[in-house]
């Protein structure tokens, strides 16, 4: 949209949806649900490919490098959070909902130290612009 060119993405998108219907005829059978995840999953990941060639062709580097770095440290703290929420609800000896309102809050807790202990840029902009927020407000 903003280089003036709709007709790019929506040709990509098509062919990652005739993909996809290819990909679950293929995959629901062997796979079931499993395989329409799959089927979704990498027609998704083709269509952003696909994207970013292009985008890197009109452009030129996309500092990819980085890129992966700042997945590698989300998937990290998300990891890491979402095993503790995981093992904390099992084993709190409280009623189911209250388990849970645990497991979320400390969840939530988790990622955001991990990342803070990972050095996320993201979550730093993030944390300054609901500080900004919350200062415009008072």
């Amino acid at each position: 949209y903003s280089f003036q060119d709709t007709k790019t993405p929506v040709k990509t998108a098509a062919a990652s949806m005739l993909l996809h219907v290819i990909l679950c005829l293929l995959l629901m059978y062997p796979m079931g649900i499993s395989g329409l995840a799959l089927a979704t999953a990498i027609s998704s990941y083709l269509n952003l490919a696909i994207l970013a060639y292009i985008l890197r062709k009109k452009i030129g580097a996309l500092g990819i490098h980085k890129i992966i770095k700042t997945i590698l440290k989300t998937a990290a703290s998300a990891a890491l959070s979402s095993i503790s929420a995981y093992f904390l609800c099992r084993e709190l000896p409280l009623n189911i909902y209250l388990s849970v309102f645990i497991s979320i809050f400390a969840a939530v807790f988790i990622f955001i130290t991990a990342s803070k202990i990972l050095k996320s840029e993201e979550l730093e902009i993030c944390l300054n612009a609901l500080k900004r927020q919350l200062k415009a407000k008072n």
